[in-house]
């Protein structure tokens, strides 16, 4: 809501100054809130409540730091199981980059 108002209170004194009005813009502080970080408990129940193509994808995001965009386009090959390792060879932002899940994930059963 605040930068909003920065913002209108930006344009008007930008607009005052092209067309010689004076005026004393109003003061605002800005505050910032911390986004909405769920629980993992919250993260188990929304994967455990979604069908199997969405509690998949879920389950990647959770467990492996990759954007959605670069987990949908993921192919089998860029599976590594012996490693257990991704490579996501179109990334959004920078090069090519292998990432490493923590937990065991690709079991060879």
């Amino acid at each position: 809501m605040h930068a909003c108002k920065t913002f209108a209170v930006t344009t008007y004194t930008l607009f005052a100054g092209m067309n010689g009005i004076s005026w004393r813009p109003p003061k605002y502080e800005q505050t910032r809130k911390l986004p909405f970080i769920p629980l993992e408990s919250e993260l188990d129940a929304l994967i455990a409540s979604a069908g199997k193509k969405m509690a998949a994808i879920l389950q990647l995001l959770k467990e492996v730091p990759i954007r959605i965009g670069e987990a949908c386009r993921l192919k089998w090959i860029d599976l590594d199981s012996e490693r257990n390792a991704l490579t996501i060879n179109e990334p959004e932002k920078g090069p090519t980059k292998n990432v490493q899940s923590q937990r065991q994930t690709c079991n060879n059963a």
